[in-house]
Order: structure tokens, then C-alpha cells, then sequence
């Protein structure tokens, strides 16, 4: 329903950005549809987008997402994926990644570092990785003791792709 409104013939497309980033930063909106609207955004390369989901990311009541201790049942597997979905700070930082968003590094190598929502951390992590800045050093070899293995998996990534021979030890 959110992509025949936001983005099919129901709408003039000028209205297109403005509608989703309104819908984005609607705390009273459905949490997926929020996600929706951000994935959607995170391929407008528009005035005020990045503004927006800086402002999302500042503002956004942080989820606790955390892994269940031992192997994950499929229930518990459902239920990670469900908060997943609805994580609009996770969502937001991913964005700010594909958007190439630099001047949000400073809030992305905090929240990368968010003790409580592992998808979070996982979305900042992404972004930085994908932007090879130096400043991202130390929070790329803080990351490589996290309990998320896809976690410690991009930020050995990161650290490759950096090329600082300090990373090596």
C-alpha cells in the first residue's frame, strides 16, 4: 500500500520525497511503514533527505535488540527479523551509508558502537565500512570483539579495506 501511494500514480512525483520523509519521521506511523519510507528515501538524492535522517537518527527512541544467548530457535529468529524490520534508527543509518552522507560520520561511529541494538550497530557499521574514512579505525577494532558475527565480519572488512598496517596485529 505505501509504494501505490508514495511512489505509484496517486501521487505528483514532486510530492514523492516530501511525503516520505514526512511519513519517516511520523513517531505515530506504523513502525514498518516508517522503515519503508526510509529505505525508500535512501535513493533520493534530494535537498533536505540527509537533514532528515540525521534528524531521525538523533531523535529516534533506541530498541533493544539483542541476540538470544546459545542457537536461536526459529521463533526467536522471526521475532529478531520482525524488530529488525521496524528498527528506524537501523534503517536510517543504513541510508545515511547509501546516501554517502559524510557529514553524519560523527553520529554514525557513535551509534555503530549502540550497546543495546545489534542492528544498529550492524547499519552503522555498513556505512562506514562502505566509506573506507580513517576515522572509523577504532570503532572498527572495537567492533571486532561484538557478539554479532556479521559484525566482526565487516568490521575485518573495514579494517582490510582501510590498509593501516596497525590493523594487523
Amino acid at each position: 500500500a505505501l509504494w501505490s501511494v508514495a511512489l505509484g500514480s496517486l501521487v505528483d512525483p514532486a510530492d514523492r520525497t516530501l511525503y516520505l520523509m514526512r511519513l519517516a519521521e511520523d513517531r505515530a506511523a506504523e513502525a514498518q511503514w516508517r522503515a519503508d519510507a526510509i529505505r525508500a528515501l535512501a535513493s533520493v538524492k534530494e535537498e533536505g533527505v540527509v537533514d532528515g535522517l540525521v534528524r531521525i537518527l538523533e531523535s529516534e527512541p533506541r530498541l533493544t535488540i539483542a541476540l538470544p544467548p546459545g542457537k536461536p530457535t526459529d521463533q526467536q529468529i522471526m521475532a529478531l527479523r520482525y524488530a529488525q524490520a521496524r528498527d528506524v534508527a537501523g534503517w536510517a543509518a543504513g541510508a545515511l551509508g547509501l546516501l554517502d552522507a559524510r557529514t553524519s560520520l560523527p553520529l554514525l561511529l557513535r551509534t555503530a558502537e549502540d550497546p543495546n541494538d545489534f542492528f544498529l550497530r550492524l547499519m552503522s557499521i555498513r556505512s562506514l565500512v562502505s566509506w573506507k574514512v580513517p576515522e572509523a579505525y577504532p570503532v572498527l577494532v572495537r567492533r571486532l570483539e561484538d557478539p554479532l558475527p556479521d559484525i566482526r565480519l565487516l568490521a575485518l572488512t573495514g579494517l582490510a579495506w582501510l590498509g593501516d598496517p596497525k590493523a594487523v596485529d
